[in-house]
């Protein structure tokens, strides 16, 4: 859903809960430390939560997102947009699409991934070294919410990729208790 106002939730709780969904994000997952939550909807159901790890010099920065459905837009249509936001700020095909498991990984196939190699200083909305992005979009049958994450770290000698799935294996997902 596009986001009118984007609200810092301060001083939130350890976990911060998500009000309509019971999904906890805990201040620590693993050697993951979350950095911040952010409102978009006044009532804190599109909301997003951002964790950081680090291993050496190398540093991921994931946000997680948890909002509700659309009935009047589908997955597939959802994740274009997705796609499209990082392709014009970036100015970036993607490097990789395909199907990933559900967030708590008991289903194959069941969330939209794509990525992305965005070249160094590639624009104005990508000042910095060489990075690598991840998209991410769950949109199960039966469940009115949506989960979506968006993961960035710089070009480098660590793959991610294994960190990402076990922190959201971490997070106990509406979605996630429903299948």
């Amino acid at each position: 859903m596009p986001a009118t106002a984007q609200t810092a939730i301060e001083n939130a709780p350890d976990p911060w809960v998500h009000p309509a969904t019971q999904t906890a994000f805990p201040e620590q997952v693993g050697k993951f430390q979350r950095t911040g939550l952010i409102d978009y909807s006044g009532d804190q159901n599109d909301a997003s939560a951002t964790y950081r790890l680090e291993k050496g010099d190398d540093r991921l920065t994931v946000t997680l997102y948890l909002y509700p459905r659309d009935p009047a837009v589908d997955c597939q249509t959802e994740f274009a947009g997705v796609k499209d936001t990082i392709e014009s700020r970036t100015e970036t095909p993607p490097t990789q699409e395909g199907m990933r498991p559900s967030p708590s990984g008991d289903q194959a196939n069941a969330a939209y991934f794509a990525a992305y190699t965005i070249r160094a200083n590639a624009t104005n909305q990508h000042r910095g070294p060489e990075a690598h992005t991840e998209a991410y979009l769950y949109c199960p049958s039966g469940i009115d919410w949506q989960v979506k994450y968006r993961a960035t770290w710089v070009v480098g000698k660590t793959d991610f990729s294994a960190d990402i799935a076990r922190l959201m294996r971490a997070i106990n997902w509406p979605a996630a208790r429903a299948g």
